[in-house]
């Protein structure tokens, strides 16, 4: 099944970069749901928990390098389209990037991620690109949105850890998986990209709050009891 993959992931990248990405989120599904890879084992360095048979593991890493492989390949086919010449962006396409204040600039930078969230969860006020000032970086700290930042934060930390090290349900890493991996390519983690925000490049980081909120929603039909389902509920509930 690698060959369909690696074809259907150029088609999705020569509509929208962030399709490359799409062998990443293979590998995540392959190892967190179908291998079911413990990861709150694998961080303990309980190798033998965390996964099921040896037999499985070694086929499921092969294939995750030729999936990670292809990835990195496409994804340099794609740079090479663009020539020799860096893209011309302006620096008010992307205040929060171009920030010269390291601090001041990563506290930016994940202002938009906070900003990105909510437009996954509420959908309104859609716009094909931002640039400034229509969302101002913040330079102060009376700034009114450090607080809702700092909050945002601390509870994703928070479900983070639980989902890590404590929960079971291969679902919820995957929806981690969902909405992280797509979205690296637009974070401002790898490069400064030409926007400050675009609706455009989470088309397939939002599959992340669909799952979590039908992972909420689903609650019947379990046979792991009732305080099982409430468990599972709350958690995708807090993420």
């Amino acid at each position: 099944a690698i060959p369909p993959v690696l074809v259907l992931t150029c088609g999705a990248m020569l509509c929208k970069e962030t399709g490359v990405t799409l062998p990443l989120l293979c590998v995540g599904w392959d190892l967190l749901v179908a291998m079911r890879l413990k990861t709150h084992a694998l961080l303990r360095l309980r190798l033998r928990e965390a996964w099921p048979t040896r037999k499985c593991a070694t086929p499921a890493l092969l294939r995750a390098a030729v999936l990670i492989l292809g990835c990195v390949i496409l994804a340099l086919w794609r740079k090479s389209l663009n020539g020799d010449s860096d893209p011309s962006i302006n620096v008010k396409q992307n205040p929060a990037g171009f920030h010269p204040h390291r601090l001041w600039r990563a506290i930016s930078i994940f202002w938009v991620w906070l900003e990105y969230w909510l437009t996954s969860v509420l959908p309104f006020n859609l716009c094909c690109d931002w640039s400034a000032p229509a969302l101002p970086p913040i330079e102060t700290l009376s700034d009114a949105r450090l607080l809702p930042l700092v909050a945002f934060a601390l509870g994703w930390l928070n479900s983070l850890a639980r989902v890590l090290f404590v929960s079971t349900e291969p679902e919820l890493l995957m929806a981690l998986a969902l909405g992280f991996l797509p979205f690296l390519l637009a974070s401002n983690l790898i490069v400064i990209v030409g926007t400050s925000k675009a609706e455009r490049v989470i088309y397939l980081p939002v599959l992340s709050v669909c799952m979590l909120i039908a992972r909420a929603l689903d609650s019947g039909g379990c046979p792991r009891g009732a305080a099982a389902d409430a468990r599972r509920s709350t958690s995708s509930l807090r993420l």
